[in-house]
């Protein structure tokens, strides 16, 4: 049951994301030329990143629309076999408050508590095949 708890969790966010962002505010899909579609929504105090990659290059540098001091990440990778990719989140005084690998299949779940408001996500894929569901949420 203990090796649930983390896909539970991560289950659970990325359907508080999901019902959170049928409202219009801050939703993005971009579609490169080899059919790679990202799904980004940001939201005050929520964060989602989700792609379907295929060889698949991508480098973002995203402002977060935080106010909380308390920060759970979920993070689902399925399907990957092949490129590099990471995930960095900064506070506001620029210092990496949350940084991850994305080279392998992951299920993960973190809730971590910080002294400064997260202020940026910096996405990067390089040649990266793989499924990617990321959730971020503050409280």
């Amino acid at each position: 049951m203990k090796n649930l708890r983390p896909l539970l969790f991560s289950i659970v966010v990325l359907l508080v994301l999901s019902v959170s962002c049928c409202k219009n505010d801050s939703l993005v899909v971009q579609t490169n030329a080899s059919n790679n579609s990202t799904v980004i929504t940001n939201k005050p105090n929520s964060f989602s990143f989700v792609v379907d990659a295929s060889l698949y290059y991508y480098s973002e540098a995203l402002q977060l629309q935080f106010n909380a001091y308390t920060m759970a990440v979920a993070m689902t990778i399925s399907g990957y076999s092949s490129g590099s990719g990471s995930v960095v989140i900064k506070d506001s005084s620029d210092t990496t408050i949350y940084q991850k690998d994305l080279g392998s299949n992951i299920v993960s779940s973190d809730v971590i508590r910080i002294t400064h408001i997260p202020k940026t996500i910096n996405l990067t894929l390089k040649n990266y095949t793989g499924k990617i569901v990321i959730a971020v949420t503050g409280k």
